[in-house]
C-alpha cells in the first residue's frame, strides 16, 4: 500500500514535466527505480532509442567487468638496427610528451617504423561524415597520442598546429572577418579565413586524419604495418594508467576516443579480428544478455561512444545496468568515474543535487541516467531519453534537469 501511493504521488508531478510543449511530438522514456529494482516511475520506459553518450555506460561497464579495474597495456619497443618496431596494444591516455620523451631515449630518423596495432578500424561504418574533422571523430587506432587530436593556434597572428602539423596542408587568406576554419581530414587540409588574433591563443581543435602514421612519424620516415613483434626484452616499454582512471577520463568529460578504445581494448584484448566492431557487438551482447540479464529487445550495441545513430537502448535497459554495475565489487570505481553537479559534463547542470550519472547529446538527441538521492537519503537510479525534438537541445536538457530535481523530491 505504501509502495502504490508512492507510485502515484511521484507519476503525476513527472508526467507534468514531460508533457512540456517543448517535448510535443518528441520520443520520450523515462524509467525510475529503487537500487533493488522495484519500479518509482516510468514512461515508455520500453521504448527504444538513440541513447548518445549514454552508451559509453555500456562500453566502459563491459571493458570494467571483462578487463578488471587494474588492468593495465603495455606500449613496446624494439630496437632493430635501422628499424624501429612497436607493438601497440591500445592505450587512449598516451600523450606526445611521453612519445616525444621515448624518441630521446630510443633515437629518431629510423628508416623505417613497423607498428603491429591490435586494432586499427579506423572511421566506425556508421559515423556520419560531418563528424569526422571534429576532435570527438578522430579514427579509431590503437597507436595514437592526445586523444587522437592536434590544435589550430594563433601565433603572433600567424597559424600554427600543435604540436605538429603531421602532413596537414594549411592555407590562411586574412580578411576583416571572424575566424572561419573548414578542415577535411581525408585530403589533410585546413583552410582559414579571417583575422587570426595577435596574441597566442587556442582557436580550435581537430581529429588527427591518421594519428598512429603521425605517432609513427615521431621516430621515423616510413611507417608500416606488420602481424608480429619480437618474442626478446624489449628495448622500451610505456605502461599505460590502470583502467580504472582510463574509465574515468572517459566518462565524465565524455570522451568518444577513449570510449572507443576501450571497447576495441576489452574486445582484442591484444589479439587481432578482421572486423573488431562486428566482435564487439557481439561481446557486448553476450554480456547485456548473459551477465546484466537485459532482454536483447531492449537494445541494439553499434560503438563504444554513442557517436553513432545506430545505437539504441530503453530507459530502462540503462537503469537495470545501472543497478547492476552498482551491485559489482568495482562499485566504488564505478560511482566515481560518473560525472556528478559541477564536475565534467555536469559543469553547470544539477547543483544542488546529489547525482553520479552519465549525460547523452546528440543532434535531435538528450538523455541523462544515473543514481540520485532524494531528501529522505535513499538512492534511486532514473534514466530520461528524449530523441526527435524540434526544441533546442538546451530547452530539453533543462527539462531533463527539472524531471531529476522532482526524482529528488519524491519522498
Amino acid at each position: 500500500m505504501l509502495l502504490a501511493f508512492a507510485l502515484l504521488s511521484t507519476q503525476m508531478p513527472l508526467d507534468a514535466v514531460l508533457a512540456s510543449p517543448a517535448l510535443q511530438g518528441a520520443s520520450v522514456g523515462a524509467c525510475v527505480t529503487t537500487r533493488d529494482g522495484r519500479t518509482v516511475y516510468r514512461h515508455n520506459a520500453g521504448l527504444r532509442l538513440t541513447p548518445g553518450s549514454n552508451e559509453k555506460l555500456v562500453s566502459c561497464s563491459y571493458a570494467l567487468h571483462t578487463l578488471g579495474p587494474d588492468y593495465r597495456t603495455s606500449t613496446r619497443f624494439w630496437k632493430r638496427g635501422d628499424t624501429l618496431v612497436i607493438g601497440a596494444p591500445g592505450d587512449p591516455l598516451l600523450t606526445h610528451e611521453q612519445l616525444q620523451q621515448a624518441a630521446k631515449t630510443l633515437g629518431i630518423d629510423y628508416a623505417k617504423v613497423q607498428v603491429r596495432e591490435a586494432y586499427h578500424p579506423g572511421y566506425p561504418g556508421s559515423w556520419e561524415w560531418d563528424d569526422l574533422p571534429n576532435r570527438y571523430a578522430a579514427p579509431v587506432v590503437s597507436l595514437c597520442f592526445d586523444q587522437g587530436a592536434f590544435e589550430l593556434w594563433s601565433n603572433q597572428g600567424q597559424p600554427e598546429l600543435v604540436p605538429g602539423s603531421f602532413g596537414i596542408g594549411v592555407a590562411y587568406q586574412q580578411a576583416a572577418t571572424k575566424v572561419k576554419s573548414t578542415y577535411d581530414p581525408i585530403r589533410g587540409t585546413l583552410q582559414i579565413v579571417g583575422q587570426l588574433p595577435s596574441t597566442k591563443q587556442r582557436i580550435e581543435r581537430f581529429a588527427l586524419p591518421r594519428p598512429d602514421e603521425a605517432a609513427a612519424s615521431l621516430f621515423g620516415k616510413s611507417f608500416e604495418r606488420i602481424a608480429e613483434v619480437p618474442t626478446d626484452k624489449p628495448d622500451l616499454v610505456i605502461e599505460s594508467k590502470p583502467l580504472r582512471e582510463t574509465v574515468k577520463a572517459c566518462l565524465q568529460p565524455s570522451d568518444n576516443l577513449i570510449a572507443e578504445n576501450l571497447l576495441m581494448i576489452a574486445t582484442t584484448r591484444e589479439k587481432t579480428f578482421a572486423d573488431p566492431y562486428e566482435q564487439a557487438r557481439q561481446g557486448e551482447t553476450r554480456f547485456l544478455t548473459e551477465v546484466v540479464g537485459i532482454p536483447k529487445r531492449d537494445f541494439e550495441v553499434d560503438d563504444g561512444s554513442g557517436e553513432s545513430r545506430h545505437n539504441m537502448v530503453t530507459a530502462r535497459m540503462l537503469a537495470k545496468l545501472l543497478r547492476w554495475a552498482d551491485k559489482q565489487p568495482t562499485r566504488q570505481v564505478w560511482r566515481q568515474a560518473l560525472a556528478t553537479p559541477g564536475v565534467g559534463t555536469l559543469q553547470n547542470r544539477l547543483i544542488g543535487l546529489q547525482f553520479q550519472g552519465k549525460t547523452g547529446t546528440l543532434d535531435m538527441s538528450v538523455a541523462l541516467s544515473g543514481y540520485i538521492r532524494t531528501r529522505s537519503g535513499r538512492t534511486l537510479v532514473a534514466s530520461v531519453i528524449v530523441n526527435n525534438f524540434s526544441s533546442s537541445a538546451n530547452q530539453i536538457r533543462s527539462i531533463v534537469d527539472r524531471f531529476m530535481g522532482l526524482v529528488a523530491k519524491s519522498d
